[in-house]
């Protein structure tokens, strides 16, 4: 199996694509980076729906 993993930016917000060879979207991952020192994560399935979530802190 291949898959192909793409990354895109857009100002804080981070977004990654794992796709297969057939170009089918397998994942998405969103990561945004808000300004006061949290990141929240967002884990969404081939069907577009939200699996998990994640919010980290610096403090």
């Amino acid at each position: 199996m291949v898959s192909i993993n793409e990354m895109a930016w857009d100002n804080n917000r981070q977004m990654v694509t794992g796709k297969t060879a057939g170009l089918f979207t397998t994942f998405k991952y969103i990561r945004h980076m808000e300004d006061n020192c949290k990141t929240r994560s967002y884990v969404y399935n081939e069907n577009d729906r939200l699996m998990s979530t994640t919010l980290e802190s610096c403090n």
